[in-house]
């Protein structure tokens, strides 16, 4: 398991999925959060190449007991499309049914029931915030969470969340701050934004 995760890193790698600052050029702006930081990976990329998408999802999809129980794959709809895309690979090799969970409004529009069983899949972790609100929504609905979390990449510094044993690809600790206390602005590093400048981000640091 160790070596295909280490192959599947290293495709990321060799696609510029994960980019990181080793010069002092310009540094990564969070789009969906007010931060900045030095490492960056690239979720959307990850889920845009069907043979990796495929690859990463049977990996992940590997942590999850074979069980002939039905049960729903759920996972998150935000501004980034790369949950759902998993977990849509990741419930097609599981044969389960797909769901996701509305942000925004805490509400999903599935036909869940209670003692429903559910597997979380997301994109990535940072603070956990966004898995903290579907576990909320399903205990309320008295349905049942695996307590297995499949993600792309692991950037919380934990390995549980909430009783969820995160399964994961990519795990490191990301040092990022606030914009407006940005050490790399100080530095004279400029700011782009990790998703809409990412080509003129990544080819700037060699």
């Amino acid at each position: 398991m160790t070596d295909e995760r280490d192959n599947i890193i290293k495709i990321f790698l060799d696609r510029k999925i994960i980019w990181e600052q080793h010069n002092h050029g310009p540094h990564a702006a969070y789009d969906m959060a007010d931060k900045h930081s030095g490492y960056y990976f690239n979720s959307d990329l990850a889920i845009m190449y069907p043979d990796l998408r495929r690859i990463a999802a049977s990996y992940l999809a590997s942590f999850v007991e074979d069980t002939q129980d039905d049960y729903w794959v759920f996972s998150y709809f935000a501004s980034v499309s790369a949950s759902l895309a998993l977990a849509t690979e990741i419930s097609t090799i599981l044969s389960k049914r797909l769901g996701y969970f509305n942000i925004a409004t805490g509400k999903t529009n599935f036909p869940i029931k209670e003692h429903d069983t559910i597997l979380i899949v997301v994109d990535d972790i940072h603070s956990g915030g966004s898995i903290r609100k579907m576990l909320t929504a399903f205990k309320y609905a008295n349905c049942n969470v695996i307590p297995t979390l499949l993600t792309l990449g692991n950037f919380s510094n934990k390995d549980d969340i909430d009783g969820l044993h995160i399964r994961s690809i990519v795990r490191r600790p990301i040092e990022s701050w606030p914009a407006a206390n940005c050490p790399l602005c100080t530095s004279g590093s400029r700011a782009l934004s990790a998703r809409s400048q990412w080509k003129e981000l990544t080819c700037a640091d060699i």
